[in-house]
């Protein structure tokens, strides 16, 4: 049976990249200290393809997928970074109004629905892991969430909500289908879906030792124009905005380390990076605005 793209079902596709396990088991290792071989029994080298259709690029095989729920249980400190960088979700409280009905999928990060909550708006998420939302019932017991799936969720409730969103989620499932389709028939017509991801099209498509941008935490790797083709894919949405975040400054170290390692890798660079970030700092500074940051989120409307 052929490889189809888990975005358009499509076998075109072009093989982009090998990379050998130990690689990646090794840098796990050295970040986190956490060994993740058991998600790679019997895979020596993991691949990536590029949909010729959407320009979506993804690992492969399926198998070696993880689940942030997992991640947030068993490892919390994956999580930690990401969790604490809200930008996509103080950007998405720009597009709910006050009577809106808001849905959450994998919310595991409590902080959007409680101020949407606290701020009289109707809000529900969904936490599919039942150890973490048993942990949110327990610290959070004004929020509302159920323990399940979108698929059966939207199944129950379709064309019900205003709003639907998922913050940094869809790049750690291989089967990305499975969260945009009911995503979208959750909506009602004229709602929006509001979809986060790590911006590959930036400094971070270069940053080819970014454990977090590797399985099995993440199983895509989107950027901007496959995005848009998630409205090619589902004629129901339309693209209502692209925000691409700025560079942030907890990142100025990274994003010019990355550039430097692209020209010169391996000790060397290093230690090249170490010596002339402090000289080249106050640049990256003044043009941050300007300059591609880790995420990015779209914006939807069905029609």
């Amino acid at each position: 049976m052929p490889l189809l793209s888990p975005l358009t079902g499509s076998d075109r596709l072009e093989l982009e990249q090998l990379i050998p396990v130990e690689k990646i088991v090794k840098l796990y290792q050295v970040k986190y200290q956490i060994n993740v071989s058991a998600f790679f029994t019997g895979v020596n080298q993991v691949r990536v393809f590029r949909c010729q259709d959407t320009g979506y690029r993804f690992y492969y095989p399926f198998t070696i997928s993880g689940d942030h729920s997992t991640f947030q249980a068993q490892w919390p400190q994956l999580t930690q970074q990401t969790d604490k960088q809200n930008w996509e979700q103080e950007e998405s409280r720009k597009f709910v109004a006050p009577t809106d009905n808001v849905l959450e999928i994998n919310a595991i990060n409590s902080s959007f629905l409680s101020d949407l909550t606290g701020r009289g708006v109707r809000a529900h998420g969904l936490i599919a892991n039942d150890r973490v939302a048993t942990s949110i019932a327990l610290h959070h017991p004004n929020l509302s969430f159920g323990r399940e799936a979108i698929g059966p969720h939207a199944e129950q409730l379709p064309n019900h909500y205003d709003v639907v969103c998922a913050f940094q989620v869809l790049a750690q499932m291989a089967p990305v289908k499975d969260l945009i389709r009911p995503a979208v028939n959750a909506l009602r017509k004229g709602g929006r879906l509001l979809l986060s991801v790590p911006n590959n099209c930036g400094f971070l498509g270069k940053a080819t030792e970014d454990v977090l941008n590797l399985p099995p935490h993440t199983m895509g790797l989107w950027d901007e124009h496959a995005l848009r083709a998630v409205a090619w894919v589902f004629p129901e949405l339309y693209v209502e905005k692209i925000v691409v975040q700025p560079l942030q400054p907890q990142h100025y170290k990274y994003y010019y380390q990355t550039y430097v390692g692209v020209v010169n890798d391996g000790l060397i660079g290093k230690l090249f990076s170490q010596l002339t970030f402090p000289l080249v700092k106050p640049l990256i500074n003044a043009r941050a605005g300007r300059i591609r940051g880790r995420s990015v989120l779209a914006v939807y409307t069905k029609k």
